[in-house]
């Protein structure tokens, strides 16, 4: 997995750096909002999205129909973001449910790979000291087999031409590398999408706030790593001899941030309640 990400960052590497800083910028105050605020302001957020999504559809259905992309954009912003506002908790499950997923196969995907590459690396160990044929047989079929035999041409990534097309060739190679384990990742997926599903049906505001918190650290940790690219620093190559490094300071970063919007939203909630019985 952290191969992967080491591509994309080296990738990301060869943009300009003022490309690399206003993104950095733009992405860590995007973090920091849904870090330490996206439950608070869950309202805010589901309408923004909405109007982010309704002004991409309104753009597709005015270029069939031959409107100017223009209030194709906001004819749509406007009709989705006000829809979404209106059935707010039904777009909250939706997000929880798809984020759930998300991590859920990221997390197996991650966890095979580097069981993966553990045996990998004990299997040429032992190989090193075959003294007969029947020895050899030691890596025996198995869960991980898919992504163990895994070959990702770094290669192919110079070959292709522009940016997208180089990014485009790097997610088609990690999508190949997990063929044999698709079933496993949809089933992981599934599961953390149920999970999720019922965790916002019993405890949205929790759940919400966690589902922010893991959000937000992605988007800052994503966006510092950019920031640091400007100087020509590559974190996840920098870390790739200490792999527990970064899940860490995510895991720390999602409890922190899940602990403060829960917080806030229930100093909110009792604010309220003063008022009124004021």
């Amino acid at each position: 997995m952290q191969e992967i990400l080491v591509r994309i960052e080296g990738l990301c590497l060869e943009l300009p750096p003022t490309t690399l800083l206003i993104t950095g910028i733009i992405t860590i105050l995007v973090g920091l909002f849904l870090w330490l605020g996206g439950n608070y302001y869950s309202g805010f957020i589901v309408g923004f999205l909405g109007a982010a999504l309704g002004a991409l559809g309104g753009m597709v259905v005015s270029r069939l129909i031959g409107v100017a992309y223009a209030w194709g954009a906001i004819i749509g912003a406007a009709a989705l973001g006000l829809l979404a506002v209106y059935l707010k908790n039904i777009v909250i499950i939706i997000l929880a449910v798809f984020i759930f997923a998300v991590s859920s196969g990221t997390g197996y995907l991650s966890y095979a790979w580097n069981q993966a590459t553990v045996i990998g690396e004990n299997a040429q160990e032992r190989l090193k000291v075959v003294t007969s044929p029947d020895e050899s047989r030691i890596m025996e079929p198995g869960i991980f087999d898919g992504f163990r035999d895994r070959k990702i041409d770094v290669g192919n990534t110079e070959k292709a031409g522009s940016f997208l097309e180089r990014f485009k060739v790097i997610i088609s190679d990690a999508w190949t590398a997990t063929s044999s384990n698709r079933w496993a990742l949809v089933f992981w997926a599934l599961l953390g999408g149920i999970a999720g599903l019922l965790l916002v049906w019993f405890v949205k505001k929790i759940v919400m706030a966690l589902c922010c918190g893991i959000v937000g650290s992605t988007v800052t940790i994503g966006g510092v790593q950019t920031l640091l690219m400007v100087k020509g620093i590559a974190m996840m190559q920098s870390l790739q001899g200490r792999p527990k490094v970064l899940p860490a300071i995510f895991m720390g970063m999602v409890l922190l941030g899940w602990m403060t919007q829960v917080f806030l939203v229930t100093h909110k909630a009792k604010r309220k309640t003063i008022v009124v019985k004021e």
